[in-house]
């Protein structure tokens, strides 16, 4: 490609093609245009960033209701989740995950009752956390005496 041809008076931006080198381009100069800018489905822009957490691929997608308000639990949890307002008390909680234990520590972590709704997994998951916890505290005889197996398959 002749490179006089690219910054000629004249050439539309198109001639560049795909092959261009930009280190070869001689005398650049603005053309006036500028790209115009994508308009968001929703006014805010935070929001709009939020609303896209949920569709982050992750091997668990951990849904619970948990019982406080909507906008407490959003400043809580908008770095890893997406919630929703169920009434002016409770909200739907969604989190996207590589671990189910990460997602059910973030519910743990708000200090708020709450209640998870799947995937099975995460569900089985938590019903062997009170004694996984009980044997973080547990003097060595009583730990070595529990029942319950230990967690396994659990990232």
């Amino acid at each position: 490609m002749n490179t006089a041809s690219i910054s000629s008076p004249g050439t539309p931006t198109a001639a560049i093609g795909a092959h261009s080198r930009i280190d070869r381009i001689t005398a650049p100069r603005c053309i006036g245009r500028r790209f115009a800018a994508r308009r968001l489905p929703i006014d805010d822009p935070l929001e709009f960033v939020r609303s896209q957490f949920g569709t982050v691929p992750a091997t668990y997608r951990v849904h619970a209701t948990v019982y406080a308000p909507a906008a407490r639990i959003r400043e809580e949890i908008a770095h890893y989740g997406v919630v929703e307002q169920v009434d002016d008390e409770s909200c739907e909680v969604f989190i996207a995950a590589e671990s189910i234990d990460w997602a059910v520590f973030c519910l743990c972590a708000l200090d708020d009752p709450f209640l998870i709704h799947g995937p099975p997994e995460a569900t089985d998951h938590v019903r062997r956390w009170p004694d996984r916890l009980h044997r973080a505290v547990a003097g060595p005889t009583e730990a070595a005496n529990t029942t319950t197996a230990p967690l396994q398959g659990a990232n």
